[in-house]
């Protein structure tokens, strides 16, 4: 039994009334006001609703905010599930992006994580974006510090969680070899276990933002695509653990630093890249890269590149943007 303010509810009532408030297209924040209880008590009833067949989906905000929507459609995938919903009036938007964790190696550094956080606090910062290896798995043995069966329950336990920051997390080649060697698709024990981890895909996925996105990348040998297929994309690569900038043809591509004790070149630092993206009709028009070096406990801007991103979008006035809501005023109210 759980008490809610003056009522008793057992776990199927509550269970019906999480339903009904999402049914009234309520937000976790205020679902968690209302029946006050936390966010991770309110994402185990909705997974319990889920076992219970509920197609239950969830829509991320640039604010951090999710909304769960009940589908009553036969499509069962999540059309919202690697997209960024913007309000109309919202033509700025700050990100942050890293990669390489490795969780449960012995490079794994609690302390670059929660200065991650820390920095995302103080710069009102609410999504991350993770470009892969966010455990260590089985590609390096001598590197390994906690076995490849329990590195994912490792990693869930001690990724920070804060209620408004929400992370996509794309997953690369370490975190393949436990699906390749053992049949362990992490994707659904994160998905099971955080409401604020959204897992992608393995090796490529990419992030809408209104009518343009990021396309995500890692090394997977068996998925390797070359980037003359791709045209006019932003590309954020893991697996390299140092930064690089470069323009490959019409692709701009952006090699991210490791967050972990491992950097192959020996000048570079673990860090982490800011991205603010400028929008013009719904394209990203322009892009600064800022590079964030964590050194001796302190976080450092010791990079920043400014780049016009036309691309050949369209930029009629008729345009018709996507992936837009009026969300921010509708929400203040729980705040």
């Amino acid at each position: 039994m759980l008490l809610i303010g003056d009522f008793m509810y057992n776990q199927n009532e509550l269970k019906m009334v999480v339903l009904s408030l999402i049914n009234k297209e309520m937000p976790l924040s205020l679902i968690s006001k209302l029946l006050d209880i936390d966010y991770n008590k309110v994402y185990k009833t909705i997974n319990l609703l889920r076992m219970d067949g509920f197609n239950i989906t969830e829509k991320v905000y640039a604010n951090g905010e999710i909304r769960y929507i009940l589908n009553k459609t036969a499509k069962l995938n999540n059309q919202y599930k690697n997209t960024i919903i913007t309000e109309p009036n919202e033509n700025e938007i700050e990100l942050l992006v890293t990669s390489d964790i490795h969780f449960g190696s012995n490079y794994e550094n609690r302390y670059l994580l929660n200065s991650m956080i820390d920095y995302c606090l103080k710069n009102n910062l609410h999504i991350i974006i993770n470009c892969g290896d966010f455990i260590e798995g089985i590609v390096n043995l001598s590197n390994i510090n906690i076995p490849w069966d329990e590195q994912i329950h490792h990693a869930i336990m001690e990724y920070p969680q804060i209620n408004d920051i929400v992370t996509f997390l794309l997953l690369g080649n370490h975190d393949y070899s436990l699906l390749s060697n053992f049949g362990q698709d992490i994707r659904t024990f994160i998905k099971n276990k955080r409401f604020d981890i959204m897992p992608l895909g393995y090796g490529r996925s990419n992030i809408k933002i209104k009518n343009d996105e990021l396309l995500l990348e890692h090394y997977i040998s068996e998925r390797k695509v070359p980037h003359d297929n791709y045209k006019n994309k932003i590309i954020m690569k893991g697996h390299g653990h140092e930064v690089k900038f470069r323009l490959d043809g019409v692709n701009y591509i952006i090699n991210l630093p490791s967050l972990s004790n491992l950097n192959f070149n020996k000048s570079s630092f673990p860090g982490m890249i800011k991205l603010k993206l400028q929008f013009l009709k719904g394209n990203i028009n322009n892009m600064i890269v800022e590079q964030l070096s964590l050194i001796n406990g302190n976080v450092y801007t010791t990079g920043e590149y400014k780049v016009f991103t036309g691309r050949g979008k369209s930029y009629k006035e008729d345009t018709i943007i996507e992936n837009e809501e009026y969300y921010i005023k509708e929400y203040k109210k729980v705040r």
